[in-house]
């Protein structure tokens, strides 16, 4: 953490000159100030600031030899034109796939012997592929349509269990008159890397944390060669931490766990690197948020019944103050809920009691402290639920589901 602005996201940048190294791939640590400090050490310049200041940041010379100032060992800069065609393409770059299939051709990037690995394209002609396949490691592999999204495009999928290693894919279509290639330029996908061992059942408190309180990070260790991990980590906003091993056996699956009360409000990032001494690694990496409030339990009770039913919404606080608004929000109009109870492990209960007309009804809950706002669910949305039947006549009982994403119509504030 150089300053209040942090590394932020990572970016890729590409590097083109005569003088570069060839698939040179750095392993520096890279940043924005990274262009300064290359001027700076490109002509003798001191540094500007605190960030390109710092030792560890790569001013970018490594990605260059400029051992033959007279010859570059790179002459030519500009590839030839390749040609191009949209009828297979990975589903990001599909408009029509993007909300339904998976963000990259692969899924998971990494993981172990039991993962499963997921390979999709999306195919675009009226005609159906006679040949539709991913190439794995040279080995072709059949993929099936899974679903059309949309006048011709239909995404295609496979699944396949790998041996540890390093692996790479490629996919090929024909529809018998003419063939297509993802990449384009022939040259393999890189992946997925595969440890010699699994990392399973990766959580993260109860999917979020409260800053200030104990949360931890844990995951399921197996390895079938029965091989303990030499490396154990939590690795949170850049920052390592040793993972403890709790029960289990690591053949069967061995638990892992870090506890920390230091997390601070905000999104953070969150990675796990294991090694078992192979040089393989398994490594995973999720977001989460961390909020000094929060709102938790939300429900309904009864979950149906008539116009004269008292309906009691209830829901969970805690927080380092007292909330100056706690609402359930019925329908999209808010109704106070009133403090009923504290338990110091976790928090106070807040509830209204409210008749309903008939119907079946959405609510959501949110509160304030005057300096933070949480929402349940934590996802903007709503629970569905109850249903109530006019006076006298049976009750259906109704399911409370989880809520639509993106859908955020029944909160009247900001959710995030």
């Amino acid at each position: 953490q150089v300053d209040a602005v942090g590394m932020g996201p990572r970016m890729p940048l590409l590097v083109i000159s005569p003088y570069t190294k060839p698939g040179y791939i750095s392993t520096s640590q890279g940043e924005f100030a990274s262009f300064d400090k290359f001027i700076e050490a490109n002509f003798g310049l001191p540094s500007l600031g605190d960030r390109d200041a710092l030792k560890k940041t790569s001013d970018l010379m490594n990605f260059f030899d400029f051992s033959h100032p007279g010859s570059p060992p790179n002459t030519r800069l500009i590839e030839p034109m390749r040609a191009f065609s949209e009828v297979l393409q990975p589903p990001s770059d599909s408009a029509a796939a993007r909300s339904v299939a998976p963000a990259s051709t692969l899924v998971p990037q990494d993981g172990g012997p039991g993962t499963s690995f997921a390979y999709t394209a999306v195919y675009n002609s009226p005609t159906a592929p006679a040949v539709h396949n991913v190439i794995v490691d040279g080995h072709p592999i059949v993929m099936n349509p899974i679903k059309r999204v949309g006048g011709d495009h239909v995404i295609y999928q496979a699944t396949s269990t790998l041996d540890p290693g390093a692996h790479t894919y490629s996919f090929q279509f024909s529809d018998g008159t003419a063939t297509w290639k993802l990449p384009v330029n022939n040259v393999p996908y890189s992946g997925p890397m595969v440890a010699p061992f699994d990392l399973t059942n990766f959580r993260i408190g109860g999917g979020l944390c409260q800053s200030g309180k104990p949360c931890t990070i844990s995951v399921t260790y197996t390895s079938p060669g029965g091989h303990e991990p030499t490396a154990a980590r939590a690795v949170i906003d850049g920052t390592s931490y040793p993972m403890t091993a709790g029960a289990g056996k690591v053949t069967t699956g061995k638990a892992y766990q870090y506890t920390t009360s230091s997390i601070p409000a905000g999104q953070h990032y969150i990675q796990l690197e294991f090694n078992d001494g192979s040089g393989l690694r398994d490594f995973q990496e999720t977001s989460m948020a961390a909020t000094p409030i929060l709102l938790q339990d939300g429900r309904v009770s009864p979950a149906s019944g008539s116009t004269s039913t008292r309906f009691t919404f209830s829901a969970v606080y805690s927080g380092p103050n007292m909330p100056t608004y706690a609402d359930v929000v019925v329908d999209g109009v808010a109704h106070p809920l009133s403090y009923v109870s504290w338990n110091r492990v976790s928090g106070a209960t807040y509830s209204a009691h409210l008749s309903l007309p008939a119907g079946t009804h959405t609510f959501a809950f949110t509160v304030g402290d005057g300096v933070s706002a949480w929402s349940n669910p934590v996802t903007p949305g709503f629970y569905t639920g109850p249903k109530v039947t006019a006076a006298g006549q049976p009750a259906a009982h109704s399911r409370i589901t989880a809520p639509p994403p993106d859908d955020d119509g029944a909160y009247t504030y900001d959710a995030s």
